[in-house]
């Protein structure tokens, strides 16, 4: 068990009576009728009362509907296990200035003035991120890139504190988890979704 990734962009909504009789989503006539199309198709869910109580920005512009992809770009990418995880974003958290994770968790409403924030703050095991998300997190993405990984390089030499230290292995992997998120929301702000899983 653990965390994949999968970005897509592209999206185009599928007006409603271009959708076939008897479809619902993901049943067999919904599979029947994405394997006799030329391209994939997604379902949006935003009547999903769990991830439109605490996180109902993340798929803006969406509505809930199905889409096609039109011409999309791809990438995936295994993050690792859900522990791996955790501490991966524990190191992000301490990389922008927190002592602990658990402090961006007890903020309240969502500044979006913190970098990484939507995702820092956010289901670590499933979800989908839309375009305007995508498009906030791949510029903190890029625009924090050297500082953070400045961060994780002195974590490796034990400063930061001797309870963060890093080995070599650790940091070279925190930096490929890091530039694959980079690209996974750089695709998903192009009309596109980024989903956990």
């Amino acid at each position: 068990m653990g965390l994949d990734v999968a970005a897509t962009n592209g999206l185009i909504k599928i007006p409603k009576e271009e959708i076939p009789h008897g479809v619902e989503p993901y049943n067999d006539e919904f599979y029947d009728w994405e394997n006799n199309a030329d391209w994939h198709i997604k379902y949006i869910n935003r009547e999903d009362g769990y991830f439109e109580e605490y996180w109902n920005h993340h798929l803006d512009p969406f509505k809930t509907g199905y889409y096609r992809e039109d011409d999309a770009d791809y990438h995936s990418f295994r993050v690792g296990s859900y522990s791996y995880y955790n501490n991966w974003r524990k190191i992000l958290a301490l990389a922008i200035g927190f002592d602990n994770i658990g402090d961006i968790w007890n903020l309240g409403p969502y500044d979006a003035e913190i970098p990484f924030i939507e995702l820092l703050d956010f289901s670590d095991a499933e979800g989908n991120i839309g375009p305007v998300v995508s498009e906030k997190l791949y510029n903190d993405f890029e625009d924090r890139q050297e500082e953070v990984f400045e961060f994780v390089d002195n974590l490796m030499f034990g400063i930061g504190g001797s309870d963060n230290k890093l080995s070599m292995t650790q940091v070279r992997d925190f930096k490929s988890v890091y530039e694959d998120w980079k690209l996974a929301f750089e695709i998903g702000q192009d009309r596109g979704i980024v989903t956990l899983q």
